[in-house]
């Protein structure tokens, strides 16, 4: 199971942060996806009925991220096809609450799409 924003790993289905070099003053919208795939990580899940049923897809959330780094307004922009994903899309974000680091969202936030891709996949024995 997986963030598709920016790294996923497909050996091991797990969510992969992946290393950055700092972030320069000036903020861009990747940034941002990537301070929030960060974020999710440690909140990130597929769910046990998705995963009995082989269901994938990917969901895709907008949001606004306040100055201070508070998340809001988090809701599905376009769905799964299966709700128990989208659920936990959100559940997963709504965890995070607020980014650990806002440096240089602007000060009346930004609003952002992150993607979601919950995809099965096989790891090697």
């Amino acid at each position: 199971a997986t963030l598709d924003a920016p790294a996923r790993s497909e050996e091991s289905g797990a969510l992969l942060a992946t290393a950055r070099p700092a972030l320069s003053l000036a903020f861009s919208p990747d940034q941002l996806i990537q301070r929030l795939h960060d974020a999710a990580a440690t909140h990130f899940y597929y769910p046990p009925l998705a995963r009995r049923h082989g269901w994938e897809g990917e969901v895709r959330l907008a949001l606004h991220v306040a100055h201070d780094g508070r998340l809001s307004d988090i809701r599905v922009l376009s769905s799964s096809g299966h709700r128990v994903l989208d659920r936990a899309a959100i559940d997963c974000l709504t965890r995070v609450a607020r980014l650990p680091d806002a440096t240089g969202v602007p000060p009346s936030g930004m609003e952002t799409v992150l993607p979601v891709v919950y995809r099965l996949v096989d790891t090697p024995v």
